[in-house]
């Protein structure tokens, strides 16, 4: 479904936000992705990715927790980039380009997920 708006647009309006309302919005948007991802009858199909020496399924191919990287925190695969300090950028008022020359080895696939993985 097409967004009434672009991106760009969206993220000025979210960088208007108060932190609450910020924090409140992300909260609901969460629960509804989570309610519509929920695995029908016939199973979720997971991309599988390589953690460690373990393979998981995960809902986010770019993200990754592993114990013995950055103490477990969910982080950008290949990488000891948190998604928390993605976040971070986001939230000191940075937007996806500029996050993306402050960290140019990282690709837009991997902030958005990042992104998801927060919500």
């Amino acid at each position: 479904m097409p967004l009434p708006f672009s991106l760009e647009e969206l993220e000025e309006i979210l960088v208007q936000l108060e932190p609450a309302t910020l924090d409140s919005l992300l909260k609901r948007v969460k629960e509804r992705r989570d309610r519509e991802l929920k695995p029908k009858k016939d199973g979720l199909k997971l991309p599988r990715v390589q953690s460690g020496t373990q393979k998981i399924r995960s809902k986010h191919p770019y993200i990754t927790r592993q114990k013995e990287v950055c103490g477990g925190r969910p982080i950008i695969v290949g990488t000891r980039i948190t998604v928390s300090a993605i976040i971070q950028y986001y939230k000191q008022g940075k937007d996806i380009d500029k996050i993306l020359e402050l960290l140019p080895h990282l690709h837009p696939a991997q902030l958005h997920d990042a992104f998801s993985y927060y919500l």
